[in-house]
């Protein structure tokens, strides 16, 4: 099944869109989505971008991109020579604030839980299919 999707032309060309929210820490943080990427935040574009540069490396064809999702997920990393794509969902994990003593691990598998919670009542809501 085909989607319309937005993509970047080149791993090069994408971070050069990215550079003024990498440098404007505070878009990355609390930045609204991004209309004419589907609604991805910045810091979901800059996470995927990331994820393609590690899988990128050492391939100077740069067979990894990253696309929107048009099912609602956070992009979709996509294999262009194996025309394979696999749906991203981030999660975002607060540093702890100074004094809190909450075993970190604990947090970090609460706070996935907590949006994998919200992320089912968001297919409910939009009739998509469960993803597992």
């Amino acid at each position: 099944m085909k989607f319309n999707v937005t993509h970047f032309k080149s791993p090069q060309i994408a971070l050069k869109e990215l550079e003024p929210f990498v440098r404007d820490g505070r878009h990355l943080y609390t930045g609204k989505p991004l209309k004419r990427f589907g609604g991805l935040r910045s810091r979901e574009l800059l996470a995927n971008w990331l994820i393609c540069a590690v899988l990128n490396a050492g391939n100077p064809r740069s067979p990894f991109t990253f696309t929107t999702d048009p099912q609602g997920g956070d992009g979709i990393l996509y294999d262009r020579e194996s025309a394979t794509g696999w749906p991203t969902e981030h999660v975002v994990v607060p540093k702890p604030a100074p004094g809190d003593v909450r075993d970190i691990t604990a947090f970090i598998v609460a706070t996935v839980a907590a949006k994998q919670v919200e992320g089912g009542r968001l297919r409910a809501r939009q009739g998509a299919r469960s993803v597992s």
